[in-house]
């Protein structure tokens, strides 16, 4: 990259005086490394945000009444019988395509302490009650009163 060095510093003021109009100031160049170079040029600043998340998807319930009883249960008995893990397999494929996430299913529990004791979630968890009153509702963390079902996330 050229940057104009101006020659007016190196001239005397009287000089300077006498100078025309035509005539260039900045006839010293010299070229910067590539590594600063970058530093001088404008920083780029467009950048293209296209969001089609269908935001309605937000809005619309995860689970089903029976669905969190079914999971209830099997969070109360600490053991999943195979409709149960339908559902579980079923509330994963709603996620992909609600939430363009792919969680991976980590714990069906009613018992803060066995959730929390280590992290099991590399990035983020996805946690949802099943409890009656909140069926289907998110949650920010594992609640020592109710049950939910957890799911890792990238």
């Amino acid at each position: 990259m050229q940057i104009p060095v101006p020659i007016m510093h190196l001239m005397h003021r009287d000089e300077m005086k006498s100078c025309s109009p035509n005539v260039d100031l900045y006839p010293l160049q010299f070229t910067l490394p590539a590594e600063r170079a970058e530093d001088h040029q404008p920083m780029k600043i467009d950048v293209s945000i296209v969001d089609d998340f269908d935001y309605t998807q937000l809005e619309k319930t995860i689970l089903e009444d029976e669905e969190c009883e079914m999971l209830l249960v099997g969070a109360q008995s600490e053991s999943l019988n195979v409709e149960q893990r339908q559902t579980i397999a079923e509330l994963e494929r709603r996620i992909v395509e609600r939430y363009r996430t792919v969680p991976r299913f980590e714990s069906l529990s009613c018992n803060r302490r066995d959730n929390d004791a280590v992290p099991k979630c590399k990035h983020n968890d996805m946690i949802i009650a099943i409890d009656q009153e909140r069926c289907g509702a998110f949650l920010q963390q594992i609640d020592a009163n109710g049950c939910s079902v957890r799911f890792c996330v990238p």
